[in-house]
């Protein structure tokens, strides 16, 4: 079929004068595994702005994952492109025996919508593919292949297709780019031998990174914030510990991870009736952020105290390396004398901040200091406290 279609479009195009210019690569939907994105690339300048008619998808799996992964098209990034999806024969691609999936895609050129812009050089999804039962996460083995001569299937539609306005628009003799790539096909003008495809690249997670935590008392109830960065689809939950004593933590609530997209985002959870759980002294909390496959990273311990009129202070994180921040949390505004001592007894440092009633926050800078412990005390009226700091 691929043969024939090129042969006529070539055919065509060099009587109408048009570039085929249109490449396509494949990359991991996000770090679970569980899906792969299609995208095309244009070199034409400005660039090429029309209706899809087709596109022609090819995707392969190796047999090595077990039972061959159903999967599903989201065309999301074009609605007016409509997709079927065929189990093509098993045929072997680098070497290896893979699952061929032939994905048809019919585009709605009747639709005003319908119009796309591809500006040259620039990576634009088409459609995302995900694949499901047990087997899912195999993003990373995916590839997007172009089989001699549309591939040995009875139906000969294992290849890369792209056609706007009508009019084929791939680039035969490169179809597709990124790295690492493969690209043994060659077109004669009659058709291909050899096989081209581009694999995916796994997505490496960058380590989920806690930017804030705090806990603050409000009436008889302990407030619990905290703001998270380069939160993946690899993260699972967070679970909220508690402690009386900062050594033996019991876990206290399971907050599910926000399904929103978003990298960056906030929590809170309010432990309610603190009384309840202790009648005088400090509370201690931490966060526990725990990915789908185990791996976790705790936050700082933080605490509030209870049996008083609400004066609290904490210092995150602790230990630090280099700067830090005490968080004082006053039931009436007035003066904050920080204090800073040595192991020793030493004053290293002293400040002085004017307080508003509620949370108070003052940068705690120990960058020049050596390693050790060293003590915060916090005076505020007829309160005062007295924490400790590690210094790595």
């Amino acid at each position: 079929m691929k043969k024939i279609l090129s042969f006529c479009f070539l055919s065509f195009l060099t009587v109408i004068g048009f570039a085929q210019t249109f490449q396509a690569t494949i990359q991991p939907l996000d770090a679970s595994g569980n899906g792969v994105i299609v995208f095309v690339n244009t070199s034409a300048f400005p660039g090429i702005t029309g209706k899809v008619s087709s596109l022609t998808i090819t995707i392969a799996i190796p047999t090595s994952v077990g039972a061959r992964p159903p999967i599903s098209i989201d065309n999301t990034a074009d609605p007016y492109i409509t997709y079927d999806v065929y189990n093509a024969i098993n045929q072997v691609v680098d070497g290896e025996s893979h699952y061929i999936y032939n994905i048809l895609g019919t585009g709605d050129v009747t639709q005003p919508g319908a119009t796309m812009t591809w500006s040259s050089g620039s990576d634009v999804p088409m459609a995302t593919i995900r694949f499901n039962g047990t087997n899912a996460a195999i993003s990373s083995q995916i590839k997007m292949v172009s089989l001699p001569d549309g591939g040995s299937d009875p139906n000969p539609n294992s290849f890369f297709g792209f056609s706007v306005d009508g009019i084929d628009r791939v680039d035969e003799f490169a179809m597709f780019y990124g790295l690492p790539l493969i690209s043994e096909a060659v077109n004669d003008g009659q058709g291909y031998f050899g096989t081209s495809f581009a694999r995916t690249i796994p997505l490496v997670p960058l380590p989920v990174k806690f930017t804030s935590f705090n806990v603050v008392k409000k009436d008889n109830d302990g407030l619990l914030t905290w703001s998270i960065e380069n939160e993946s689809s690899m993260a699972d939950h967070y679970e909220v510990e508690r402690s009386l004593n900062a050594v033996d933590f019991t876990v206290i609530n399971t907050t599910a991870r926000k399904l929103n997209g978003a990298s960056s985002n906030a929590y809170n959870y309010t432990d309610a009736n603190l009384t309840a759980v202790r009648k005088t002294g400090l509370i201690y909390y931490r966060i526990k952020q725990v990915d789908k496959d185990g791996k976790f990273v705790y936050t700082d311990i933080k605490s509030v105290k209870v049996g008083s009129n609400g004066f609290n202070v904490s210092v995150y994180p602790n230990p630090v390396v280099s700067n830090s921040e005490v968080d004082i949390n006053l039931n009436e505004a007035g003066r904050i004398n920080i204090q800073l001592f040595d192991a020793t007894g030493k004053l290293i440092s002293a400040s002085v901040l004017e307080g508003v009633k509620g949370l108070n926050t003052h940068p705690l800078n120990m960058s020049k200091l050596s390693s050790g412990t060293y003590m915060v005390r916090i005076i505020a009226g007829e309160q005062v406290q007295t924490i400790p700091v590690i210094k790595k």
